[in-house]
């Protein structure tokens, strides 16, 4: 089963140790002792008003303090077959096209093309996105943000945070894709799926919902 591990730490301190994507990378990472090039983690961060909470998915408990802020780790429940979710991930919605005999990484910037891409990923692991009547799926794409990495030259991630209602249809499917998230650039904060039952009240669930902006 995985573990949740909200650490919540104060605006002030985020923005002094953690104001880069390279810097948080790094700060969630020093949570876990060496294991190498495995990362037995995913991440994501939802700013608040006061505070920033950084949600992270593992299979292992942290074995580090942090060096600001506090955490608090509980236990993730198992995808129910046929329930619904609100969904809502971070992406960094790319493609690979071969320009000029070269594979090159291509951004997605226009939210169709985003909402394309979420869709074929989400649907093909396990995850059924709700249409409208009109058979037009139930999701939104925020507009694309360019994220420079301060510690990398002109190196950037373009990320969209992608809002749904999905059913699950596909239990070991949908648990791998829950457990691994979706997409490139998870070692910077994307890909990692939050699923709130539909008519939940989890208190613990919806405090790392970004939706839930009173998270102060």
């Amino acid at each position: 089963m995985n573990k949740l591990i909200l650490w919540v730490i104060p605006n002030d301190d985020f923005l002094a140790h953690y104001s880069s994507e390279e810097k948080m990378h790094k700060g969630v990472w020093s949570l876990f002792a060496n294991h190498n090039s495995k990362r037995p983690y995913i991440f994501r961060v939802v700013h608040g008003k006061k505070i920033t909470v950084v949600s992270i998915r593992s299979s292992i408990a942290p074995e580090k303090a942090p060096i600001v802020g506090s955490i608090e780790i509980g236990d993730e429940k198992a995808l129910q077959k046929d329930a619904a979710y609100s969904l809502s991930v971070i992406v960094n919605p790319i493609i690979e096209k071969t320009i000029d005999g070269k594979s090159k990484r291509i951004p997605l910037i226009k939210p169709e093309d985003i909402e394309a891409w979420a869709l074929k990923r989400l649907e093909s692991n396990g995850l059924s996105v709700k249409r409208s009547g009109n058979g037009k799926p139930v999701m939104t794409c925020a507009p694309a943000v360019r994220k420079y990495m301060d510690d990398r030259g002109k190196f950037y991630i373009t990320t969209s945070n992608v809002q749904a209602v999905v059913k699950v249809c596909d239990v070991e499917k949908a648990e791998r894709i829950f457990s691994q998230g979706i997409g490139k650039e998870r070692a910077f904060g994307c890909g990692m799926i939050n699923l709130v039952p539909v008519n939940d009240s989890s208190v613990f669930l919806n405090f790392s919902d970004e939706n839930n902006e009173e998270n102060d």
